[in-house]
């Protein structure tokens, strides 16, 4: 299975690699099997590099 998304150029984006893993984790415990717990773990960091706020030099995946 290929899970892509547009790429954004954002600059320095900090603490997608985590979240990712963490929600994956997530979808996991709550029975999702892996394929479409990675999915929606995709989308939901995608979203959350969306709505990033600017912090310092880089940007940090907040809100969610």
């Amino acid at each position: 299975h290929l899970i892509i998304n547009d790429r954004l150029n954002l600059g320095d984006i900090h603490g997608t690699g985590c979240s990712l893993a963490s929600a994956i984790s997530a979808n996991i415990a709550r029975q999702i099997n892996v394929v479409d717990a990675c999915k929606l773990a995709n989308q939901f960091v995608f979203e959350a590099i969306l709505n990033s706020q600017k912090i310092g030099k880089g940007s940090l995946v907040l809100g969610y």
